[in-house]
């Protein structure tokens, strides 16, 4: 398991998805119950490969959560850096997680904005973009709605940073996206992602694209078997873009217990852990959004650093 990330080291359903919060601007609800997973002496977090120089092929994921004080919090000039860039991220519930946690870290309005933007909010300089992309369920619909906002309501010819992810529920038993196992699905969600990935790269070569490995859940959430095919498609995404783009490990934030160091695990596959996860144990806690958000925005920190 993991064999390829560690060689190498992605409107709708938002009643299945949506932020765990009181709204879209509210703080990441639920506490930290036993909804996830057991740390464990597992295979121990793969983290990134540093900062400075080139952003090409990096990959950072805990030891992101581990240098925001260092890289981030500590750091005028790349506070700064940060908020003057120009990003767009396509996303579902987890995506509104982090926000919530960058809003915590004081990452917030003026630069963020919650409101659904268009490609002309982008003129002005300085602006942090959001939209949930796609339907829930339909992961193959979410990299062709990038690729419509990238491409056609033209957002990559006025940001610098862009990417997107699926969600936790692309992989449920309801939903459209892959099932375990299932590996004419999978093959149709890579080519689709991929698809999309390079049409919004020829279409604007000077952007900088990031990929997010899918967000896992926790042991005791009803699609924790699922868990393997998310683990796969972000091992997929570390094998394909890890030496060429950025790719943000979310699932090794989510899955490594901040104490310990050590990975959370459910019948043999990475897991939400639980001191990350919100009460329905797939969302994120507010502690668990801060941890994310702080390798998010030492992701940002390094990209807008070359």
């Amino acid at each position: 398991m993991n064999a390829l990330r560690i060689a190498a080291m992605l409107l709708g359903g938002l009643a299945a998805c949506g932020s765990s919060g009181a709204g879209l601007g509210g703080a990441a609800a639920g506490g930290e119950g036993a909804t996830g997973g057991e740390a464990t002496g597992g295979d121990g977090p793969t983290g990134g490969n540093g900062a400075g120089g080139s952003t090409e092929g990096l990959s950072i994921g805990f030891d992101g959560v581990q240098a925001f004080d260092a890289e981030v919090a500590d750091n005028a000039e790349a506070n700064a850096r940060i908020r003057q860039a120009r990003v767009f991220f396509g996303h579902q519930s987890i995506g509104a997680n982090t926000l919530e946690g960058m809003a915590a870290l004081g990452f917030a309005a003026p630069w963020v904005h919650w409101d659904f933007p268009e490609s002309a909010d982008y003129n002005g300089g300085a602006y942090f973009g959001q939209e949930y992309v796609g339907q829930n369920g339909d992961p193959k619909g979410k990299a062709a709605a990038f690729r419509s906002f990238m491409i056609d309501a033209g957002y990559g010819g006025r940001v610098e940073i862009a990417g997107m992810k699926v969600c936790f529920v692309d992989f449920d038993d309801d939903g459209a996206g892959p099932a375990v196992g299932d590996a004419a699905e999978m093959q149709a969600l890579e080519q689709a992602y991929a698809a999309a990935v390079s049409d919004v790269r020829e279409a604007y070569p000077s952007v900088r694209l990031f990929h997010v490995t899918p967000p896992l859940v926790a042991a005791d959430y009803w699609s924790v078997s699922r868990n393997g095919a998310r683990v796969e498609l972000g091992d997929w995404i570390q094998a394909t873009y890890g030496g060429v783009d950025v790719v943000f490990d979310l699932q090794d934030v989510e899955s490594t217990d901040p104490a310990t160091g050590q990975r959370c695990v459910a019948g043999g596959q990475w897991a939400l852990c639980d001191v990350n996860a919100a009460e329905d144990g797939a969302h994120l806690s507010l502690a668990g959004s801060e941890r994310v958000a702080k390798a998010f925005l030492v992701m940002l920190a390094r990209i807008t650093q070359e």
